[in-house]
């Protein structure tokens, strides 16, 4: 990650890094310590947090070990320092924990909002096909119930009608728009067998397009 976010960038900003080191250098130099204060936000102005962090860790420990040798009684001041190095390890492990936890649990929450637009997207989609379907159920229905059974027409505006029936109603319907649905069909048999009356069939085909209606109201589960 940090050889790639150093490589990728351009040379007058590499310059740039080069001398926030070097002005960290000298701070550490001067006062003895200092150098992650300057560095890290210096460095941030270039490059990712993470990244600059890392870029800091081998100047930071090496520039410390060579305060410990120069100002001799590491062991001494080692030992003093004990307890506290304890906790700053136990604390830094606690870190680790949290942060890798933290990031496994974005990325859980990342692929929920993800699966979770999925169905949305899945959903939008399947009542838009659902409400092209309606309306040319609609518009079948209203032309087979204005016309009359012994127009030439008549025929073929059924047999359409019941291949939409059959074709992609089933996928997109529900139970009450599938009701009423059989029922303008029977309507439309009865009609065409001098069973049932125009007025009848057009009050079979007000429900069917009701039925439709209501499917694709807001709210409606699909």
């Amino acid at each position: 990650m940090v050889t790639q976010a150093i490589t990728g960038l351009p040379l007058a900003v590499l310059w740039g890094l080069v001398a926030v080191f070097v002005l960290g250098g000298v701070v550490k130099g001067v006062t003895g310590v200092g150098l992650p204060l300057v560095l890290v936000p210096l460095t941030a102005q270039f490059v990712d947090v993470p990244v600059a962090v890392a870029l800091l860790t081998v100047p930071m420990i090496a520039t410390n070990i060579t305060q410990a040798m120069e100002g001799g009684h590491t062991l001494a001041a080692a030992r003093r320092m004990l307890p506290i190095l304890i906790f700053v390890v136990i604390g830094l492990l606690v870190g680790v924990w949290q942060f890798n936890k933290g990031e496994e649990n974005k990325t859980r929450l990342e692929y929920q909002l993800l699966a979770q637009k999925d169905k949305l997207d899945f959903e939008r989609k399947l009542w838009l096909e659902r409400l092209g379907t309606y309306k040319s159920i609609a518009e079948q229905a209203g032309k087979i119930a204005t016309t009359d059974k012994t127009d030439k027409t008549f025929k073929g505006l059924v047999q359409a009608f019941d291949a939409s029936y059959w074709g992609m109603m089933i996928f997109v319907e529900d139970s009450d728009v599938e009701k009423a649905m059989i029922d303008f069909h029977v309507e439309v048999v009865d009609y065409g067998k001098g069973q049932s009356d125009g007025d009848k069939l057009k009050l079979r085909a007000n429900e069917l397009v009701k039925a439709c209606r209501k499917s694709v109201e807001p709210g409606t589960a699909p």
